[in-house]
């Protein structure tokens, strides 16, 4: 229940690694399912303006989810694309699916309908409900609907931040003259900007080819018969 009141200290952040970075740590849930989780990114940067934290906990919960509900040798796809203005990630999951009556109320927190994928698998009702607060609380969206034949998807949505070229290349605003009559200052305010951030949190996974989508993991081995 922590991160449905917390507010993001936002800062720019990869959302390419992450992406990666957050599948790397669910891989070994997949292999012992037999799932193929396959990732899928663009070959360069993809910033966008968020907590790093919360946002991996976005990434997270939606991936439980599809693991919780995704059968021995099913698939789960990982995707992420953008454009000058909107990332954008989605998870689709070979599982059950989502209940029609249960769509309107996904989000909700401790929502478990008869037929909802929280019932089922004995989910508390909170990873989806607390993804979606996280990305409303970035300026963002999660939306999430019913695939053919069968199984779930679920898209995040999030602004873009500009490049620094851009950012760099802006024009700076003219600086007021003081008054004649008062004694000559420095700056009246402080122009310090921007948030820190660990260095080397971030990791990115592989050489990718420009152009190109990202890394595939591999089918873990069949169990003999």
């Amino acid at each position: 229940m922590e991160y449905l009141g917390q507010q993001p200290r936002c800062e720019s952040v990869d959302l390419t690694a992450l992406i990666h970075t957050t599948a790397r740590a669910h891989q070994p849930r997949a292999d012992t399912k037999h799932i193929t989780l396959t990732v899928t990114t663009p070959a360069t940067a993809c910033t966008v303006n968020a907590d790093e934290y919360l946002l991996s906990r976005v990434i997270d919960n939606i991936l439980d989810n599809a693991l919780r509900h995704t059968p021995g040798h099913g698939r789960i796809e990982l995707s992420c694309v953008h454009t000058d203005s909107e990332a954008m990630f989605t998870v689709t999951d070979s599982g059950t699916g989502i209940a029609p009556a249960d769509l309107p109320h996904l989000f909700t927190p401790l929502y478990r309908g008869e037929n909802s994928r929280n019932r089922a698998t004995g989910g508390a009702g909170l990873g989806l409900a607390i993804a979606h607060r996280i990305l409303l609380a970035h300026g963002g969206t999660l939306t999430a609907s019913n695939i053919s034949p069968r199984g779930a998807s679920f898209t995040a949505r999030l602004p873009i931040v500009a490049p620094a070229a851009e950012q760099q290349d802006a024009p700076e605003p003219t600086p007021r003259s003081a008054p004649s009559s008062q004694a000559q200052r420095g700056p009246g305010t402080d122009p310090e900007s921007g948030l820190k951030r660990d260095a080397g949190e971030n990791q990115r996974s592989g050489t990718r080819s420009p152009g190109n989508s990202a890394v595939i993991s591999r089918r873990p081995p069949s169990a003999a018969t």
